[in-house]
């Protein structure tokens, strides 16, 4: 049964990730900046058709963005939904399929985590409408998008879902995560193995993305002496990168991780090691 699968057929299979999204198409929700703009724009160089995902955003303010991917020689759509209302979710994917023609990646990007100053919020001081609202984006906007493209990627018996948590769901978060992101990346986790193990007879593959501290406007909001705090746990004494999360989205979202599902993948500079 291995007769076909030689060390040069592995190696080609390795070298070969660059070309393995060559016309598919990829919604990434929350792509508007930070690290859902990086996969957004590396899966375009890689070959994708790209739906751009805000909930907030103008296609104005992302005209820069859009431009770009266009440029690569991708085609490029911008679509404002907000990933907790299922009106808008179903929105969001019916106009790809129409606009676009299929579904082959989904990216679970979108995800907010509000502070108090740039700290933690105690659980005796959260508010059940910020609670809920969390919630609501973090775990149920995963569950939506999934909801809406599961039917699409059955029918064609092919499929990638990507999860982004973050290693605060596995920790229960430090310093100045609250417990509804903990809890609700936590939830994502556990929602990555349970439709992993409904998908897998379709030939989807899902999968999840764990970050550590990467970045982004939401690390980069927090007061000076807790980022330096930060580096004190991380082997490798760096912050991590948006472009090393959307590697690792590349390669979950090719051919050459096809034996992999219902996993997570932590990237976090060594802070945890599962």
């Amino acid at each position: 049964m291995f007769d076909n699968f030689d060390a040069v057929s592995y190696g080609m299979l390795i070298t070969s990730i660059a070309m393995q999204l060559k016309n598919k198409t990829a919604i990434i929700t929350g792509s508007s900046k930070g690290i859902g703009k990086d996969i957004a724009l590396l899966f375009a160089k890689e070959g994708a058709d790209i739906v751009i995902n805000s909930s907030s955003s103008s296609e104005e303010s992302l005209r820069d963005l859009i431009k770009e991917i266009r440029d690569i020689g991708r085609r490029c759509i911008y679509i404002r939904a907000d990933v907790s209302k299922k009106p808008e979710v179903d929105f969001l994917v019916q106009r790809t399929l129409s606009e676009l023609g299929s579904i082959n990646i989904l990216i679970n990007n979108a995800g907010i985590s509000p502070k108090k100053n740039g700290r933690k919020v105690p659980i005796v001081e959260l508010q059940q409408e910020e609670w809920d609202r969390v919630f609501a984006v973090n775990i149920s906007g995963v569950f939506l998008c999934s909801k809406a493209v599961i039917p699409h990627m059955m029918k064609n018996k092919d499929g990638r879902i990507i999860n982004i948590s973050s290693m605060d769901g596995k920790t229960g978060g430090f310093y100045s995560v609250s417990a509804h992101y903990a809890a609700s990346k936590a939830a994502v986790i556990t929602f990555t193995k349970t439709l992993a193990r409904e998908a897998a007879p379709y030939g989807i593959n899902v999968n999840c993305i764990a970050p550590g501290c990467i970045v982004t406007g939401m690390l980069l909001n927090r007061p000076n002496e807790l980022l330096d705090s930060y580096l004190q746990h991380i082997p490798l004494k760096r912050f991590g990168r948006t472009s090393e999360i959307a590697s690792v989205a590349l390669f979950l979202a090719s051919n050459a991780s096809s034996y992999i599902t219902g996993a997570t993948i932590d990237v976090n500079g060594g802070w945890i090691m599962d």
